[in-house]
């Protein structure tokens, strides 16, 4: 069932979807942005500032200039909090006030990115999460203080919990990990959104083999935004370690690979976050595939962030931080993708409590959770009123004279369900 519904996805302009409980339009413009490196720099915990690592504070400019709203904001556990279960660093904390702040004042916004991969060093040891020298525990109670302190700050877009977790203990696996920072933020903060990182690195192309069961994480607030990543290389791993035809890239690549995760927000009504994608700068066909990619996404609704920016890369062939020549030739390309559409194709609103259509896909009848007397409606993909029906008394409406296809249904009561027609 789930890959007849995948291989029948398409377009839903959307024109009065909300996200249930959070007021933000599922259509409303989201902001491209980029990834600002170096607070998670080093694996020399805590360092020394400045010296093993540092706040880009400096590259807001250029990037606000740019027209860029939004940031990721790569950062440490073992720096925020060196010691588990305690405050969190005042020092390192002022660092990152510091910098969310200045992004505030420019009209940009931060996702705070635990950048640790589903683990913390302990000594020179990195341990996963889970295990009994950092239990899971630890992990929301870090978040939960975050958000204490960043909860009403108008310069955060989210909450990034773990950046790329992979390989989790049995006894720990990564959705459960995520649930008790979920719950541990809710108790302090009920509307910032927070954002779910992919199982296995969050890789946007094994999205349904390895992050499916996310969907079934609970948030009272109902601000979930799943985060995968995407790069074109040959092993998926952005290191791009050799040319581009020898890594076997073509330019609908970029598209091809972050297909699933996109199909994947629109089967289930979520909304999702590229946190990262980047090309070399060594030959302009890499620019097509980003510009392709870009354009898929604007188009979807789904934004995403570049990775990377940041004072600190020096001769990284993904950077865009500019140098003595200018611009990067990645960031020609990227200024021309600032927010995403303001028609984005979206799947209809989350589902609710109420029966979905019985049998979805079906053929010549279908049983509708409607009440009986009641006006429904039958919508095409592109917004097109199809039909009206009174519904009757056994919930049942004929439908052999459609056309094979995919519709909207409306009720009287606003509620919309997506349904296929074989």
């Amino acid at each position: 069932m789930q890959r007849m519904w995948r291989s029948l996805l398409v377009v839903l302009l959307c024109v009065s979807v909300s996200l249930a409980g959070g007021g933000k339009s599922l259509w409303a413009q989201k902001p491209f942005g980029v990834n600002l490196c170096g607070a998670e720099f080093d694996s020399v915990f805590p360092g020394r500032y400045g010296t093993d690592y540092i706040y880009p504070t400096a590259s807001l400019d250029y990037y606000a200039h740019k027209g860029f709203r939004l940031v990721r904001l790569p950062f440490r556990w073992e720096r925020i909090q060196p010691v588990l279960f305690a405050p969190l660093d005042s020092a390192e904390l002022a660092r990152m006030r510091h910098f969310v702040d200045q992004a505030a004042q420019r009209g940009m916004q931060v996702v705070l990115d635990m950048h640790n991969y589903g683990r913390r060093y302990v000594g020179s040891t990195p341990v996963i999460i889970g295990s009994p020298a950092v239990p899971a525990v630890a992990f929301a109670d870090c978040w939960q203080r975050l958000a204490t302190v960043f909860r009403s700050h108008p310069g955060i877009w989210g909450y990034g919990l773990m950046n790329e977790p992979h390989d989790q203990l049995p006894e720990a696996p990564w959705h459960l990990l995520a649930q008790q920072a979920i719950n541990a933020i809710r108790q302090v903060d009920t509307t910032t959104p927070i954002l779910i990182a992919g199982d296995q690195w969050s890789n946007a192309t094994w999205w349904w083999q390895y992050s499916d069961h996310l969907r079934l994480l609970v948030d009272p607030a109902h601000r979930l935004i799943f985060e995968a990543h995407v790069y074109f290389d040959d092993d998926f791993s952005g290191r791009y370690d050799e040319s581009y035809d020898q890594e076997g890239a073509y330019p609908e690549i970029g598209v091809d690979r972050v297909t699933p995760f996109v199909e994947w927000l629109q089967f289930y009504g979520l909304q999702g976050f590229v946190g990262e994608y980047g090309v070399p700068d060594d030959d302009p066909r890499w620019l097509e595939v980003l510009a392709r990619m870009l354009t898929y996404l604007q188009e979807h609704c789904v934004n995403g962030a570049y990775w990377a920016g940041g004072p600190w890369w020096g001769e990284y062939p993904l950077s865009v931080e500019p140098d003595e020549n200018g611009d990067k030739p990645q960031m020609g390309i990227l200024e021309k993708f600032l927010f995403t559409s303001d028609s984005c194709v979206v799947a209809v609103s989350q589902k609710t409590d109420t029966q979905d259509p019985y049998p979805n896909p079906c053929r010549n009848v279908l049983t509708v959770p409607a009440t009986p007397g009641s006006i429904l409606t039958i919508w095409s993909v592109r917004g097109e009123l199809i039909k009206r029906i009174v519904v009757p008394a056994t919930q049942m409406i004929w439908v052999e004279a459609l056309p094979t296809g995919m519709y909207v249904l409306r009720t009287a009561q606003g509620q919309a369900f997506l349904i296929v027609k074989l």
